[in-house]
């Protein structure tokens, strides 16, 4: 059976890719994994509730006051380790944050393909995805 994963991490990603969870979990001909990052924790959790949705695998990788290399070198390791172990047929992500980069960036390490759901970056601060 075909695995999907789709990895989330902000409040924007979950409210992006809820349907697509939805609808991939639905499918009795699918394996779907919900990965979260916990990238922005504080505003995804009550989304993810809001939407009913229970991630697989809740990576809780913010720390305080770390440097944005920091999150994503830890966001990379994370989601390898964790696309190791699961081995997707594809990976899902959204947007333009650390956690779509890193996951994008991990899932290429593991030679998995990548599925990429609207790109922008709307903080207009290039230090700031």
């Amino acid at each position: 059976m075909p695995r999907l994963a789709i990895i989330l991490g902000t409040r924007s990603d979950i409210i992006k890719l809820a349907p697509i969870v939805w609808e991939a979990a639905g499918n009795a001909s699918l394996e779907t994994l919900v990965l979260s990052t916990g990238q922005h924790h504080e505003m995804l959790n009550p989304m993810l509730s809001c939407f009913r949705i229970v991630p697989h695998i809740s990576m809780n990788a913010m720390r305080p006051t770390q440097p944005l290399s920091a999150l994503v070198a830890r966001l990379i390791s994370k989601v390898g380790e964790h696309l190791r172990q699961t081995r997707p047929d594809l990976v899902v992500v959204h947007g333009d944050t650390a956690t779509a980069y890193a996951a994008a960036l991990a899932s290429f390490y593991e030679k998995i393909p990548i599925a990429h759901i609207e790109a922008g970056l709307r903080s207009n601060d290039l230090s700031n995805p």
